[in-house]
Order: C-alpha cells, then structure tokens, then sequence
C-alpha cells in the first residue's frame, strides 16, 4: 500500500483547471475601487463608461484626461479574453456535457462528476448572461397615406324660391379616397444616442508606424495626437 500511494504521488496530475474555476478578473478604477468582474455583461458596462468618459474628455479638449482614461479603456480591453460572451459560455457547455456523456460510457464516474459540477456552474452564467441581454426597443414607424384614386359623385339639389319663377341647382361633391399604406423605417434616435469607437490617444513624439500599428490592432479609426503639455497637436 505504501508503495502504491508512492507511486500515485508520483504520477502527474491530468485534471485542468476549468475556465469556470478560475477566480474572476479584478480591476481598479480611477477612484481607486476594486471591481470584481463576474460576467461578461458587467465588463462590457464597465467598459461603454470608459469610451464615454474617454469622449467627453477629448470633446472638452483635455486631453490628459482622456489619455488617462484610454489607459483604464486598455486595460479593460484586456480583460475581455477571461470573461466567455453568452454564446461563448453555450459552446463551452456543449463541449463539457459532451465530455460528461463519453465520461459516463467509459464508466468513468468520478471524471463524470466532476464535469457535472462544471456544467452546473456554466448554466448559472449562461443564465445570468441571457438576463442581462437587453430587448433592443421598437423603432417608430410613420406610416405615409397614399392617395390612389379619387371618385368623385356629383348629387343636384334644387332648391325652389317662394315665387317658383327661378330654380338654382348646388352640387356637392362626396369624394371617396383610397389608403394605401406602405412602411417605412424612421429611425428617431438623437445623435447623443450613438456609440462610435472611442479614439485612441498618443504623444507627438511616437512614430507615424506605431500611431498606424496602434490603429490597426485596435481597430480604430482616428488617433489624438498631443504635445508634452497635453494639448492638441493633430488628428491622423
């Protein structure tokens, strides 16, 4: 027994560390606050905050905040690869129930488990994803009257004077029209509504190649280049 147990400590250890065991993705804001990221949707918010505050900046001209906020924008960015998107978890799902099946063939029930602890697990943050999910709103459609055709019925009226010498005839025209409706999509958003990127920040003194790495990596679409005192020195 002794040397059976010598042996086992021996052996390498064949279990991986799920995505789901692993601690959730921490980070520090610009006052100094410690969030703790449990879901994707969180992380997401987090980060339309940062661009919002990284364009507010830049729309102000002080650029030194926004550089600051690019930063905490990165940073964020970085975090994304650690926290699966709803659809990701649903993959990731499949793949371990899978596992799970061939795991219960083989007749191999400690491993089954195991991954019946981690299909557990992933169903809470699928389920907590797809309730975060927002219902995109209704857009306002305006619905245009077309007239089509005009039939216009005349009606005569006589009317006949005390001394029955003159006759005057009126006529009223009854018209009835014909409403076609077609759709058409308004859309009614204010411009405040919209969500371009954010733009990326750099110093005079980088290089044209960087700047052009930078926005390609990034995918972004315009840099704010800024002197040593922080003021605006141009736009690539």
């Amino acid at each position: 027994e002794e040397k059976l147990q010598e042996e086992k400590s021996k052996m390498p250890s064949t279990t991986e560390e799920s995505p789901v065991e692993q601690s959730s993705p921490q980070f520090v804001n610009e006052n100094g606050e410690t969030i703790i990221f449990e879901s994707r949707f969180n992380l997401e918010k987090e980060i339309d905050r940062f661009k919002s505050l990284v364009q507010n900046a830049a729309r102000s001209k002080n650029f030194k905040e926004a550089s600051r906020y690019q930063r905490f924008l990165e940073k964020l960015e970085d975090l994304k690869p650690l926290l699966l998107t709803a659809q990701e978890l649903v993959e990731k799902l499949n793949e371990v129930k899978k596992d799970m099946d061939e795991a219960i063939e083989r007749k191999d029930f400690e491993k089954a488990e195991e991954l019946h602890t981690i299909v557990e697990k992933l169903e809470k943050q699928v389920d907590l994803e797809k309730a975060n999910i927002k219902t995109p709103e209704p857009i306002a459609v305006s619905t245009p009257i077309t007239a089509t055709s005009v039939k216009p019925s005349v009606k005569a009226s006589i009317k006949v004077s005390p001394d029955a010498t003159s006759i005057a005839t009126v006529p009223s025209i009854a018209t009835t029209v014909k409403i076609k409706k077609s759709a058409r999509i308004v859309d009614n958003r204010p411009v405040s509504k919209l969500r371009p990127k954010a733009p990326m920040i750099s110093q005079s003194s980088d290089t044209v190649v960087a700047v052009a790495q930078m926005l390609a990596n990034r995918r972004g679409d315009a840099a704010i280049i800024t002197d040593s005192s922080g003021g605006l020195a141009g736009i690539i």
